[in-house]
């Protein structure tokens, strides 16, 4: 009986060892290859989605931007969110030279996006702040996107989704930009990360990983972006 009771007690401090390493390696992981904070993934595991509703998405131009990226985008969003106003911003935000990295050729996307957040408190609008710049964070090289759990803003680079890397037909890029936006919003509204390739959830650290990757909203979130809409 002795020998059984110490051989169950270990296999137990073995199961509990193991967990923890696999927490600390999910969240090594995580960190490494996402644009979220800790604070922001740790939360998103355990938070539940915003519980009020959205009523309008505003694309915000940061510096010059092609006329046709903000109008794919608006597209987009008027076909996911069809009871959200989808509007333009008919003031665009000045590139700030203190977000600007030279050697990198690159925006600070975490500044940007205080720059956009500046713009409103509102929980019910989400602001959109888009530009032709390259962007990166200080623990990732470039980003596509940037965002806050359950903040009321985002930024989204057009730069390296219009590379001509791979397939690049009008088709292929609107679907870039959807994948890339919709993950963006899905943070805003509290989703949680996915890691199912199909999932628009899932993230992509590069042109091949987001091309491979699927655009549906999987559970339960087309549920909840009905409740988000009023629906």
């Amino acid at each position: 009986k002795k020998l059984f009771h110490e051989s169950f007690i270990k296999s137990i401090g073995s199961i509990i060892i193991a967990f923890a390493f696999a927490v600390v390696l999910f969240f090594v992981i995580m960190i490494g290859f996402s644009s979220m904070s800790f604070s922001d993934i740790f939360h998103s595991l355990f938070s539940k989605p915003i519980q009020h509703n959205v009523t309008e998405i505003r694309i915000i131009p940061i510096g010059y931007v092609f006329r046709e990226d903000v109008e794919i985008l608006q597209n987009i969003l008027r076909q996911e969110f069809p009871k959200v106003q989808i509007s333009i911003s008919d003031k665009s935000i000045k590139l700030p030279s203190y977000a600007a990295n030279g050697e990198k050729q690159q925006y600070n996307a975490k500044l940007l996006l205080e720059e956009v957040s500046s713009l409103s408190d509102n929980q019910q609008i989400r602001l959109i702040g888009v530009t032709e710049e390259d962007l990166f964070t200080p623990k990732l090289n470039f980003v596509f996107s940037a965002t806050k759990l359950k903040g009321n803003s985002v930024v989204m680079s057009f730069k390296r989704l219009r590379s001509t890397l791979g397939s690049q037909s009008p088709e292929n890029r609107s679907e870039r930009y959807r994948k890339v936006i919709l993950r963006a919003l899905g943070i805003t509204f509290g989703f949680k990360p996915s890691p199912y390739r199909n999932c628009v959830m899932a993230f992509s650290n590069s042109l091949a990983e987001l091309d491979a990757k699927g655009t549906a909203w999987c559970d339960p979130e087309p549920q909840l972006i009905q409740k988000i809409q009023g629906f």
